[in-house]
């Protein structure tokens, strides 16, 4: 009896495992027919499989169009965090740019005022180089009159000489010829005695007139001195205003450049927010545009079930 009833179980076993190859084979068998002839299956049950078609087509539609939202949320927080990574350097160059050009500014007002300081040092020298040339030509003019006034003096003091000698000779000849030649010889002393006080008085002017001129020469000699030393200072103020009017124009146009970099650094901000803005903006109408779509398909989808 045992044995017998394995037999049986053996046997209920193979019916089973032919039925299970039955229908594997038929549900293969059945595929196969979808496949291949679709039409006899819709013309069949038209509106069961239409309806499961549409509803798996609607679902993967929405699916496809809720991959596309995420993917566009993604892009949404990917610009922005561009944004602010674009943002976060072009404001650090901006600031950095900004220090810069008030660096500049500073320098060049201190360069302005050197320039302005050193203007006035030099207007003042050219000054003085002016008052010491007026001197100078005063102190010329001076010495030639006194040059003049000593050469005449030395022609009277000549001539009074001569008229000394010959004073003297007549003298000497009155001397012999007696009484007259003596009152003759007493009036030529007396004229030779003023002759002598008014040659003592020339020649006392001239002697003045020697201690003038040789002043005269030493203020005209400081004066000269003088403006050699304004015009070295002129020159070297000269040579220092052409250096710091070199680098004023330096600075300006270093000014000018950091100043248009800076415009170029905001100008590229700006557009870069403008195209941000306006990714974003469509990227936000995709976005509306897909959800709206999702409750379309949702509501075919309600509709279909």
């Amino acid at each position: 009896m045992v044995e017998k009833t394995d037999k049986e179980l053996k046997e209920e076993e193979k019916k089973e495992e032919e039925k299970e190859e039955e229908e594997e084979i038929k549900m293969e068998s059945r595929k196969k027919k979808d496949v291949q002839d679709p039409p006899p299956a819709a013309s069949s049950s038209p509106e069961g499989a239409g309806r499961g078609r549409g509803g798996a087509g609607v679902w993967l539609l929405v699916l496809a169009l809720a991959g596309v939202c995420v993917a566009l949320v993604v892009t949404v927080h990917t610009l922005n965090g561009q944004l602010k990574i674009a943002g976060v350097s072009n404001n650090g160059r901006v600031e950095e740019l900004e220090a810069e050009v008030s660096s500049v500014r500073v320098k060049l007002e201190l360069g302005e005022k050197e320039r302005k300081s050193l203007l006035s040092q030099l207007s003042q020298a050219q000054g003085v180089a002016r008052e010491a040339e007026m001197e100078m030509e005063a102190v010329k003019e001076e010495r030639e009159e006194r040059e003049k006034a000593l050469a005449e003096e030395k022609v009277r003091v000549a001539v009074l000489e001569g008229v000394v000698s010959r004073l003297e000779g007549a003298l000497e000849l009155q001397k012999e010829e007696g009484e007259e030649g003596r009152k003759a010889a007493e009036e030529d002393k007396e004229k030779i005695r003023k002759i002598e006080e008014i040659t003592r008085v020339l020649q006392k002017q001239r002697d003045e007139l020697l201690r003038a001129a040789e002043e005269g020469q030493r203020l005209l000699y400081e004066a000269r001195e003088g403006l050699k030393l304004s015009q070295k200072q002129m020159i070297s103020m000269d040579e220092e205003k052409r250096v710091l009017t070199d680098k004023l124009n330096t600075q300006k146009k270093e000014l000018e450049e950091k100043e248009k970099e800076l415009e170029e650094v905001k100008e590229r901000e700006k557009e870069m927010k403008e195209q941000v803005q306006n990714e974003q903006v469509c990227v936000c109408v995709c976005v509306c545009v897909c959800v709206l779509l999702l409750c379309v398909c949702c509501c075919c989808c309600c509709c279909c079930c």
